[in-house]
């Protein structure tokens, strides 16, 4: 157990570290995103090759800090799935959709349609 423990925190330290120096690769597709767009704008010159620059940048940034932004709790939180408002919404009108469809084309069919509902209806409440 300790050495699991030992690993979660040097796990987190490389996170931190990461963490630290990914923001300058977004101020780097920042800088090459107005580069491009004056450029683009005053010479009329323009290269997909900086667009790519900048979304790989940018993509970078996003795969390199998500355990970093993780650790420190700031990642988004979907609160809407989560609610109880949701699940009483999903209740009310999806569930009903699954049994209509069950009834009418056969339990082969709507599992498969019930795949295409929402994430409440296809959670194995769907008959």
């Amino acid at each position: 157990m300790q050495a699991l423990l030992k690993l979660s925190r040097g796990v987190d330290w490389l996170n931190t570290q990461v963490g630290k120096y990914v923001v300058w690769l977004i101020l780097a597709s920042t800088l090459v995103s107005g580069i491009n767009a004056i450029v683009r704008k005053v010479f009329n010159v323009s290269s997909n090759a900086y667009l790519e620059v900048q979304w790989y940048l940018f993509a970078a940034s996003f795969l390199l800090a998500a355990g970093y932004t993780l650790l420190q709790r700031e990642h988004v939180k979907v609160d809407v799935i989560s609610s109880p408002v949701f699940f009483s919404f999903s209740r009310r009108f999806a569930l009903p959709f699954c049994g209509s469809a069950s009834r009418s084309s056969g339990k082969a069919m709507s599992r498969q349609k019930c795949r295409a509902m929402p994430v409440a209806c296809c959670a194995g409440r769907c008959t």
